[in-house]
């Protein structure tokens, strides 16, 4: 690219990759029947406040 090249940018062109490169990490229905706070080894926020 030379110095004097135009530079276009397409908000549209950056907002649509940026909407296909976006991560799921919710989990599905059935997953989220399976998840309990002991599991993740976090404590509650009643024992980190107390």
């Amino acid at each position: 690219m030379a110095q004097d090249d135009e530079v276009l940018i397409d908000a549209d062109d950056i907002n649509r990759e940026a909407m296909g490169n976006m991560w799921s990490f919710s989990p599905t229905a059935e997953e989220t029947a399976e998840i309990h706070a002991a599991d993740t080894g976090q404590k509650r926020t009643s024992e980190v406040f107390s």
